[in-house]
């Protein structure tokens, strides 16, 4: 079908096999929480970047069911 010159996709992208970080966007699969800030994911964030902060491993996807 098409509206105003545009082409529906009949073939929509899947969904992401991960759920993504809210920092980088990339798919990850731990996000690191400081004092309920998010500070990244294991693709942006290592603990040598917070040497003195207690760093805090979520689950994504605990976070992505409960949104």
């Amino acid at each position: 079908m098409t509206t105003y010159g545009h082409q529906d996709n009949p073939f929509p992208p899947d969904d992401p096999d991960y759920p993504c970080c809210p920092i980088c966007g990339q798919e990850c699969e731990t996000i690191y929480k400081i004092d309920n800030e998010v500070v990244g994911c294991e693709n942006c964030v290592t603990e040598d970047d917070f040497p003195s902060e207690d760093i805090f491993e979520l689950d994504p996807w605990e976070q992505a069911a409960g949104a």
